[in-house]
């Protein structure tokens, strides 16, 4: 098909139409979900300054404000006791170039901050504590810790939803003794592998090194301008691509004259 716009004229054929469309269609829509991802990054990050205004959330603020939004990256002060010797190591988790592992630890909040229900007072929470190295040379040695003992008051941040975005496969191993070596992050499985019932969210300990393990969590890890940046290339790509579709299917002159 030949149609003409002013002086020039273009022969569209069916295939490349179709190609064009469909490239500028998947790059538009790249684009618009990097818009999305922008401004839900952005939305998050306004959250989690305004929560920043309140003096101090503790762990009962925490459970109010969990049945209205998500409180992923709110960060939270916490007091009770850690429950010895549930553990688990989680799995391939590179720090500063060096593989290891994040510990995460079971912990029973202090019953004054969960008083609100039977439920709560018998609830427990999954800490991750931070990273600690591994010895690759043999993955049958696993790194030795301490959970700490006694009553402990630290600050973490929370991760509510897509725990399930720290793991690399849905495969747990090594379950004959504590601590348990894991891929991922399950709440169900860790609750069949201790007994024990948890809160459906986990807390990241922000204040780890007077523990003796490595804090490496960040709660936005890409701030909305790349995010931005990225759907400006996305859209450019897209005009690209349109662009070069037009010049493609342009009639020269000497080819009207054949």
């Amino acid at each position: 098909m030949i149609i003409e716009v002013g002086l020039y004229r273009f022969q569209l054929k069916t295939i490349p139409v179709l190609v064009t469309l469909l490239a500028f269609a998947i790059l538009a829509r790249l684009g618009m979900w990097q818009l999305e991802r922008g401004w839900f990054k952005e939305q998050r990050l306004q959250q989690i300054a305004d929560f920043k205004q309140v003096d101090k959330i503790t762990f009962a603020s925490l459970l109010k404000i969990i049945e209205q939004s998500d409180p992923t990256g709110v960060d939270v002060t916490v007091n009770g006791q850690f429950a010895n010797p549930y553990s688990w190591l989680l799995d391939n988790k590179v720090v500063n170039g060096q593989v290891g592992y994040d510990v995460l630890l079971a912990f029973k909040p202090d019953s004054t901050e969960s008083k609100e229900s039977r439920e709560g007072r018998n609830r427990w929470l999954l800490v991750n504590m931070g990273w600690i190295k591994g010895d690759y040379a043999n993955r049958d040695v696993l790194p030795e810790f301490a959970i700490p003992g006694g009553n402990v008051t630290f600050n973490a941040y929370v991760k509510a939803k897509d725990l399930s975005a720290f793991a690399l496969s849905d495969k747990s191993v090594n379950h004959q003794q504590w601590p348990l070596r894991t891929q991922q992050v399950n709440i169900d499985t860790i609750e069949k592998q201790s007994g024990l019932n948890f809160y459906p969210f986990m807390l990241i300990a922000s204040d780890t090194k007077k523990f003796g393990f490595t804090h490496h969590y960040q709660p936005v890890v890409m701030p909305p301008e790349k995010h931005h940046a990225y759907a400006l290339t996305w859209f450019l790509l897209a005009l690209a691509i349109v662009i070069v579709f037009i010049f493609a299917s342009r009639i020269k002159p000497q080819e009207e004259l054949t």
